[in-house]
């Protein structure tokens, strides 16, 4: 809004800010692309928490739409009450062992593979010495991914192992457990999965819910991140 002097990534809190503050149980949330208008540290971070507030303070039955793949945790922490969509498509070899994406328009369980934001690009015209250095960065960026999402699968796990150990009241062996998901917590601090959940580990006063609503009641089962590819 250029006339108020509102960048569009404020607009998009703004209206964010009221969803938050007028969303109810009984509410359809839908938000699209959370975070996007700012660095991708900063926008997966402010994503991640208000995913997080609507299915643990509100629990209201939420579409929450995102090219962030690290927000798909959420579903691991919280298997009961998310669930991850991504739009589905057909891959087959290009020219030059490219990979040409066809989208089906219809929606699939999980998250999607990968990103394929380089096969519009393709069809968007972008010069093929352009391409191909986007390539090369992308295969990198890949693989950092790849290493993050190792360690965010192996700090949901000792969260996981910690709250069974806990529930068996078997609190030694939950302490001693504690470290090690500190260490990889601070190994994997750049992706902010991790640290997430070793703050759900060490009970961040999160008021999770238990159990899902009885038929009739008010809240629906929030589903989401639902992840679109492009």
């Amino acid at each position: 809004n250029i006339y108020k002097h509102a960048s569009t990534f404020f607009v998009e809190l703004r209206e964010a800010s009221e969803i938050l503050s007028q969303a109810t149980p009984r509410s359809l949330v839908v938000m699209d692309e959370l975070g996007r208008g700012t660095s991708t540290h900063d926008g997966v971070a402010i994503a991640f928490a208000v995913l997080r507030h609507l299915v643990t303070k509100l629990q209201c039955f939420t579409l929450f739409v995102t090219h962030y793949p690290s927000l798909a945790a959420l579903a691991r922490i919280l298997p009961p009450f998310i669930s991850c969509h991504h739009m589905a498509f057909v891959k087959h070899a290009g020219e030059a062992q490219s990979l040409d994406v066809l989208l089906t328009h219809e929606l699939v369980s999980g998250v999607a593979d990968r990103s394929y934001g380089l096969n519009v690009a393709r069809l968007a015209g972008i010069p093929a010495s352009i391409l191909e250095r986007a390539a090369e960065k992308a295969a990198e960026s890949e693989a950092v991914a790849r290493h993050a999402r190792c360690l965010d699968g192996l700090a949901v796990y000792l969260v996981a192992r910690i709250h069974s150990l806990l529930s068996s009241s078997n609190t030694a062996d939950a302490l001693a457990l504690l470290p090690e998901l500190q260490r990889v917590a601070s190994t994997g601090a750049g992706t902010g999965d991790t640290a997430d959940a070793h703050d759900h580990a060490a009970g961040a006063g999160e008021n999770v819910p238990t159990q899902a609503p009885a038929d009739g009641e008010p809240a629906g089962e929030p589903a989401g991140p639902a992840s679109e590819e492009h």
